[in-house]
């Protein structure tokens, strides 16, 4: 199985003229739960195997800044604050600040011999100039921006922790 096998639930809230981006999905992986959540919270690794997470640099245990950057030609700086780290759940939740506000938050559970991932994001875009001007009108672009990087980590996921 793997994470585009047609086992995953995408979906996100759409307005038009809002900059405000809501993801939600749910994926089927191959693999141990608890080993795809320790991959998840080693996010200092995450350059290592996650091609659109261009740098990590930890300010202390519990934060950090991230560069991210998928196919549009727009790096986006954030800074990630972890709100909760739960390996009994397998739940990480960060609030995200920068060229993006809002949080994150992965939940790994099992799922018959496999893992179960679900994915949630919240974030206004506030990059200064043409990504928080055009946020409403490229909308479907930046979707598709933010689709494409998870896709890629999700297989980048399985063949590391899988």
């Amino acid at each position: 199985m793997s994470p585009s096998a047609g086992a995953d639930r995408w979906s996100h809230a759409y307005d038009p003229t809002s900059k405000v981006f809501r993801f939600s999905s749910w994926h089927l992986l191959p693999g141990d739960p608890d080993a795809f959540y320790e991959e998840l919270h080693d996010i200092e690794a995450w350059p290592s195997w996650w091609p659109q997470v261009r740098s990590v640099e930890p300010i202390d245990d519990r934060s950090g800044y991230v560069a991210i950057r998928s196919f549009l030609p727009i790096t986006l700086r954030l800074k990630l604050v972890a709100l909760v780290d739960d390996s009994v759940s397998r739940t990480l939740r960060a609030s995200l600040d920068g060229d993006l506000t809002g949080w994150s938050r992965f939940v790994v559970q099992p799922a018959g011999e496999g893992s179960l991932l679900h994915y949630d994001q919240e974030a206004r875009v506030t990059k200064p100039g043409a990504a928080s001007r055009f946020a409403g009108a490229a909308r479907p672009l930046l979707v598709a921006n933010h689709r494409s990087m998870m896709r890629t980590g999700l297989r980048a996921l399985v063949r590391r922790a899988g």
